[in-house]
């Protein structure tokens, strides 16, 4: 069993949602990256790394402005497998990158990779789920999750494609891309309420989750939150404004 399905198990026996935390790999130096991912890490039940991209399309300005930075650190694909590899404990670990990146590597060979170096799951959002096939077959292969994203623009292509989904179901709540502009929206619920009746897959809602207040909207109604824009953000505070911040976070799930 995928160690991302033991996690959420074991937090669905202790009535909890799992905190997702995300980062840039790169940010906010090549130096400083493995310190920042390390204390995230300590806080969080699933910790999801961004590959950084030159148009991460997914992205709003503040994960945009980590990817940049990040890539005039000139960090590659093998630090980020080979840190993965040094860092990992109990807590699952996914990558979210595009897939130029991985198309670039070849599919076979990063897939494999993932594996040999304990990826649990991979987030691609620029592959549509009627393209993404490939990928799927490559992940099941080597024991890896494809995680499958959706959105509130369209509940019935939800739910079909929350059928066959593995790991956790990336949940949007609003549309356009992550960070803080825009209120999370109310059709989120609904979203949530319908795939319930079509997958047992925990469902972890993303984009615009930013403190505490807002990850209480989700209790009972989500297996899981994801947060990104504002752990970038407090990385930008330094290490102790970091660490308050994810105990916060920590505390009320």
């Amino acid at each position: 069993m995928n160690s991302i399905d033991t996690r959420f198990e074991k937090l669905k026996s202790e009535k909890k949602m799992a905190f997702i935390g995300y980062t840039t790999f790169g940010y906010p130096t090549k130096e400083e990256t493995l310190e920042y991912i390390n204390l995230i890490y300590s806080y969080v039940d699933v910790l999801e790394i961004g590959f950084p991209f030159s148009d991460p399309v997914a992205d709003g300005e503040i994960i945009q402005k980590a990817s940049v930075r990040a890539l005039k650190e000139g960090v590659k694909l093998d630090q980020l497998f080979y840190s993965i590899d040094k860092f990992k404990k109990d807590k699952p670990v996914a990558i979210m990158l595009y897939a130029n990146t991985v198309y670039k590597r070849g599919i076979k060979r990063f897939f494999e990779d993932c594996k040999n170096f304990g990826v649990d799951a991979v987030i691609i959002p620029d592959v549509p789920y009627e393209e993404s096939e490939e990928f799927r077959s490559s992940c099941t292969e080597n024991g890896v999750h494809y995680i499958d994203l959706v959105s509130i623009s369209s509940i019935e292509r939800a739910k079909m494609i929350v059928k066959n989904s593995r790991g956790f179901v990336y949940c949007v709540s609003r549309k356009g891309v992550t960070g803080f502009k825009g209120e999370i929206d109310r059709n989120i619920y609904d979203l949530l309420d319908q795939l319930k009746k079509v997958t047992s897959t925990p469902l972890a809602v993303g984009f615009g989750i930013k403190d505490r207040e807002d990850v209480l909207r989700f209790k009972g109604r989500a297996d899981g939150i994801v947060i990104g824009s504002a752990i970038i953000k407090k990385i930008d505070e330094g290490k102790e404004s970091l660490a308050k911040f994810l105990e916060t976070i920590r505390s009320v799930l």
